[in-house]
């Protein structure tokens, strides 16, 4: 399948998943803006084919981070040249056992897995609401079956899956 022409950008794309999904977009033809919160975010380009290296670039940022998410989307869709879709794989899934775990480790799975979700889904809304397009939110099979020593992460996965099913209905 040829996704010339087409443009995305794709979170989490410092490691993982979100990596493996920018790479293959770009290898496959579609121009990707690769963002990551890691230093190493421009790492992705050296791990790219020669012509995938021509269609993707990396910018670093915090998803869960409302400043960052206004200024890097905008940013990534001006370099674009606009966009076709956006794939949300940014996500964090520490392990920590309930009754062991702090507040700041359960704010923390939150912030980087919803807030990042609802952040950048709405960055990217008024851009694909003129011309069309796709918002893929990577959730998890333990957002609805739970996982032990990951209910943080289970959680966070499940308010993804809801938050998605309500997004696609309003959108």
């Amino acid at each position: 399948m040829s996704l010339t022409g087409k443009r995305f950008i794709v979170t989490g794309a410092g490691s993982g998943m979100g990596k493996a999904t920018a790479l293959a977009l770009a290898q496959h033809g579609a121009a990707v803006a690769a963002i990551g919160r890691s230093a190493n975010i421009t790492d992705i380009i050296e791990d790219a084919d020669a012509l995938a290296r021509e269609r993707l670039f990396a910018l670093a940022g915090d998803v869960s981070d409302p400043a960052t998410v206004s200024r890097v989307i905008p940013q990534a869709i001006e370099r674009l040249g606009g966009l076709d879709g956006l794939i949300h794989a940014a996500g964090i899934a520490p392990n920590a056992m309930v009754d062991e775990m702090t507040v700041e480790e359960f704010d923390q799975v939150f912030a980087v897995n919803m807030r990042g979700t609802f952040l950048t889904n709405q960055a990217v809304f008024p851009f694909l609401k003129k011309r069309g397009g796709r918002i893929l939110n990577f959730a998890s099979p333990v957002g609805v079956t739970g996982m032990a020593g990951k209910a943080h992460y289970a959680a966070s996965k499940g308010a993804v899956l809801a938050w998605t099913r309500s997004l696609a209905r309003e959108w």
